[in-house]
């Protein structure tokens, strides 16, 4: 056997060139040699969790804890594999432990906030990247990860929200754009691209695709920039869809910015904000002359680079201005248009027998404290009805706890509560709706997705509209698919919504009946009307900015 140095030496060359079974391998052998040299024990764990083989890449974590008790990355790894594994407690502790050893840390702060968020604890999240940012006050993925955050609870004031915005913006700076564009002919092709780390099966994609479809390629080439990881079904529809596909991942913010400058593109779309793997950095650089926020984020980016927004009057009425660095394109209609899973089960009748059962499948994150406390107030008053949840993290005995603690409050026992984790395909998502009579949108941050899949599987929707972008969008949706019947704007309306639709079997047939067929023939389903709209705003955006950039 080589010796030690040597060993390690190949192991992280096989590392470096992504050979990681190699050096696992290696790394074992390391080990033997070294068995109480923790830095070679948090190695093996990592690669380990690299290759999948998360109960050997436990153990190696634990034993490095072992070794090195004042060390954090042993904790560190070992949340992050464990959040991976849905074994929320347990990682939870893993992350106290780290946060412990290096209080604020803000690799720690980053892994422990998006478990908190995720398993419907927005408020604990926001608490550790505030630490985080009083030890790191200038951290910009920190104040980047806190404006995400900041959507989620029902009572931070929406000028609080834009304030920690515009300081992000203020942070990032305003730098000299690195674009060479100089033809601003108002009627020349145009070079348009978006750029995203999801395209592949995930929400931004179910509205991205309309576009990308029925683009008029005479007026616009289109370029799609993926700095994200691929999936084998979706990505590759995507990618029929352009003639020019770049996936560059990873790829440094400089990097990014230069190659899509040397492309030439006219106008680029961001569309993630301040989501989880945006790449705002890389946009603020300048990289076109025109750069717009679209889709994937339901508030300001703070970005002075970001120049327009693109919504709709419903999601962002006259007042909305005011809480938005971008100037605000509102499109006719809705901002969004809806894409449905391609081979989706077919809807099934309500059975008559089931008791009525109200449900909400987003992501925990959005299940606030407030929408938890009217969900308990609505069953509490239907007392037959059920409620059904679904989301990653449901699976944790914890955060089904936490859940069913809120609803205790109101009366609500467990049998009348079910809580299902995440499902592997998204058939066996949709087919989850069969169980469900009435979706309930939570809030201040509403569905979107989940709201058209809803419509689609023949569930109606009550929504609570308010005062912001992210508790519109519901409104947005059923206007589009002329359900205003549905929207709300007050805990009391909302409750009697739902109650009035549970007490009434007959509508809820016939709304099971029609709203798919109701929802693929509105706007909502129309790409072709849509992206002529979308296109009509870009040429606007783009003469606008000619006007202000005439040719010498």
């Amino acid at each position: 056997m080589p010796d030690l140095p040597s060993l390690l030496s190949t192991a992280n060359t096989h590392a470096r060139a992504g050979r990681f079974h190699e050096a696992a391998a290696l790394m074992e052998d390391a080990a033997r040699l070294a068995p109480a040299d923790a830095s070679i024990q948090l190695s093996l764990g990592m690669m380990r969790s690299t290759i999948g083989d998360f109960p050997a890449a436990e153990a190696a974590l634990r034993r490095a804890a072992e070794l090195a008790p004042r060390t954090p990355e042993p904790h560190l790894y070992l949340g992050i594999i464990l959040a991976n594994q849905q074994r929320i407690a347990e990682a939870d502790a893993a992350y106290t432990a780290a946060s412990r050893l290096a209080p604020g840390r803000p690799d720690i702060a980053h892994a422990w906030s998006r478990l908190l968020a995720d398993t419907a604890r927005a408020d604990q999240a926001i608490a550790v990247i505030r630490e985080a940012l009083r030890a790191y006050p200038r951290d910009i993925a920190l104040h980047d990860k806190l404006c995400g955050l900041l959507n989620y609870p029902a009572d931070i004031p929406p000028a609080e929200v834009f304030a920690a915005h515009r300081a992000f913006g203020h942070l990032i700076g305003a730098p000299t754009p690195i674009h060479r564009i100089s033809d601003f002919n108002p009627d020349r092709r145009l070079r348009l691209a978006y750029l995203s780390g999801d395209l592949r099966e995930h929400s931004v994609s179910y509205f991205l695709e309309p576009l990308l479809e029925h683009h008029d390629r005479t007026r616009f080439e289109v370029f799609c920039y993926h700095v994200g990881a691929p999936d084998e079904t979706t990505t590759p529809r995507l990618r029929s869809r352009v003639p020019h596909w770049r996936h560059l991942f990873p790829i440094s913010d400089r990097d990014l910015a230069s190659a899509i400058a040397a492309d030439g593109i006219d106008i680029l779309v961001e569309l993630a904000g301040h989501a989880q793997g945006n790449r705002l950095a890389a946009v603020a650089l300048g990289p076109a002359p025109i750069l717009v926020s679209f889709i994937g984020y339901p508030n300001t980016t703070g970005v002075p680079a970001i120049r327009y927004r693109f919504v709709d009057a419903v999601t962002d009425p006259p007042d909305a201005d005011a809480l938005a660095t971008e100037t605000l394109i509102r499109l006719p209609g809705c901002f969004l248009c809806y894409r449905p899973y391609d081979d989706p089960p077919a809807v099934q009748p309500r059975d008559p027998g089931r008791p009525i059962t109200f449900g909400s499948f987003n992501n925990l994150a959005k299940l606030s404290h407030a929408a938890l406390d009217l969900w308990g107030r609505l069953l509490a008053g239907v007392p037959h009805a059920r409620l059904l949840l679904k989301g990653r993290g449901l699976g944790d005995d914890s955060i089904r706890a936490h859940i069913l603690s809120r609803l205790s409050a109101f009366g609500i026992t467990p049998d009348r509560v079910e809580l299902l984790p995440h499902t592997k395909t998204t058939r066996e998502h949709l087919a989850l709706y069969h169980h469900v009579d009435i979706a309930l949108d939570p809030f201040p941050y509403h569905g979107t997705t989940t709201t058209c899949e809803a419509l689609f599987m023949g569930v109606p929707v009550v929504t609570l509209a308010g005062h912001t972008h992210a508790m519109r969008v519901g409104a947005s949706l059923l206007t589009a698919v002329n359900l205003a019947e549905f929207i709300t704007t007050s805990d009391t309306a909302y409750i009697a919504a739902a109650t009035a639709l549970a007490a009434s079997p007959a509508r809820l047939a016939d709304l099971r009946a029609s709203l798919r067929s109701l929802l693929l023939r509105s706007p909502l389903c129309d790409g072709r009307a849509y992206a002529a709209k979308v296109e009509t705003a870009y040429r606007s955006i783009w003469t606008a900015h000619g006007s202000a950039n005439p040719r010498p």
